[in-house]
């Protein structure tokens, strides 16, 4: 019989593989169905011991897959891979891990040496930006419509960028943005969009005009423009807000006219991949980044949701086991009610197993997620890897100097509004700060 070809033993450990998976699914569903399984009494079924043995037994026909896939021609660590790669480090919200699944979390990470060679980073257009993390903490478009049978000759207006274009490659300073239309009112009182927030994804889709960009790569700034002039040019200036008196607390309606909104002072010059250089104040070191992309803000907010999804799961094992202790240890309770504390308790477990979190952390990794997003080259070093082990070294005072050079340079609106005080809370005024939100396109003066 002629040797197997190469292709058929892939397909042939492929088949392993997934046969593999199968028995570690079953492991978990039948500790997870073993585990909620209660006496009439509200105690557990069974022992841990109890599903220790159940677990043998499935990994014992699970060992003849083992063999198999290993005398084919692969390794455990293929065999153990997870099926979707680098899970873990998507759901713990740590960025650190991404780009090599392999690479464990740094605990206190030397400072890293330069490479020998490094290669530098290709820049053709706009296609020449990729999110380093791509893979793990890529958004799904599919949710954007794509462009709909809108008349081209739709009416527009230019509208020039906070950010002057020096945040892009290829230096769109200015967008084309139609007007809002009744057509686009299906979409603005459409219950579904709030909920999901994606509404302003969908105008912003369909009412830029230019092709240049991707609206989801737009600069959170630039992008907050092109809202404001939305709603202004659609429903009016007039915007209606409850103020908070600064002196009294007390709550009032007042409005504010979005016409006096005034962008920010921007004078930053971005190279030809707009980025922009900071010298570290304590390391001397010079470092090139980016301002965030409204798809590095969604982007963090997952990372966020999934990472205070593992804090969760956390913090309820460990109630579960303090409750346990509690109902168990209380004599003042009769039997009826102890039963029922205990399978409120398993209730309570099965919540906390079903929260889909595999990394446990007990802290956030929200600030150096950020600067890992943000920075592309540290002294002309473009190398990911490299410019991760960079930021997680860095020197507290640099890196707290970075990040508030980022967020005090970031083009985009001035929010500062001045709110007349009524005469009945003593009158004269008080500058505060405009928040908007999804709502902006409903809120409208009666």
């Amino acid at each position: 019989m002629a040797d197997k070809t190469r292709s058929e033993i892939e397909k042939g450990l492929a088949l392993l593989k997934s046969s593999y998976d199968m028995y570690e699914s079953t492991k978990a569903e039948t500790v997870s169905n073993m585990k909620r399984k209660l006496n009439p009494d509200g105690t557990k079924m069974y022992n841990e011991e109890d599903i220790r043995k159940e677990v043998e037994l499935i990994e014992e026909a699970q060992s003849d897959i083992t063999a198999q896939f290993l005398s084919a021609g692969g390794t455990m660590e293929d065999l153990k891979k997870k099926t979707r790669k680098r899970k873990a480090a998507a759901v713990s919200g740590d960025l650190t891990a991404m780009d090599d699944p392999e690479i464990p979390l740094v605990e206190s990470p030397a400072v890293p040496k330069k490479p020998d060679v490094v290669e530098p980073v290709k820049v053709v257009g706009r296609a020449a930006q990729p999110n380093e993390f791509e893979e793990i903490a890529k958004l799904d478009q599919e949710y954007i419509p794509k462009k709909g049978d809108y008349d081209p000759q739709a009416a527009f207006d230019v509208i020039p960028l906070p950010s002057k274009g020096e945040g892009y490659v290829d230096k769109i300073s200015k967008l084309s943005v139609a007007y809002l239309t009744a057509y686009d009112e299906n979409m603005i009182v459409a219950p579904n969009l709030y909920r999901d927030n994606l509404i302003v994804d969908y105008l912003l889709q369909e009412k830029i005009l230019s092709k240049e960009i991707d609206p989801m790569d737009l600069l959170e700034g630039d992008r907050e423009a092109v809202i404001l002039f939305l709603r202004a040019s659609g429903y009016g200036n007039e915007y209606p807000i409850t103020a908070v008196d600064d002196i009294t607390g007390k709550e009032f309606d007042s409005m504010v006219d979005l016409s006096e909104l005034k962008y920010k002072e921007f004078n930053l010059k971005g190279d030809s991949n707009g980025w922009f250089p900071f010298t570290l104040p304590v390391s001397g070191r010079e470092v090139k980044f980016r301002f965030p992309t409204h798809r590095d803000i969604v982007t963090l907010e997952r990372l966020q949701a999934a990472e205070e999804s593992s804090a969760k799961k956390d913090a309820i094992e460990s109630y579960v086991k303090s409750l346990d202790t509690f109902v168990e240890a209380d004599k003042d309770i009769n039997e009826e009610t102890r039963i029922s504390l205990r399978k409120a308790v398993r209730t309570i477990e099965a919540w906390g197993e079903s929260i889909d979190a595999e990394d446990i952390t007990k802290f956030s990794h929200s600030l150096t997620n950020r600067l890992m997003l943000l920075v592309k080259s540290v002294d002309g070093i473009t190398d990911v890897k490299y410019i991760r082990d960079f930021i997680l070294s860095m020197n507290v005072r640099d890196s707290v100097a970075l990040r508030r050079y980022i967020t005090e340079n970031e083009p985009g609106i001035d929010y500062t509004i001045t709110v007349n005080r009524p005469e009945s809370l003593g009158g004269g005024s008080f500058k505060t700060f405009l928040q908007l939100d999804k709502f902006l396109f409903l809120n409208l003066p009666d």
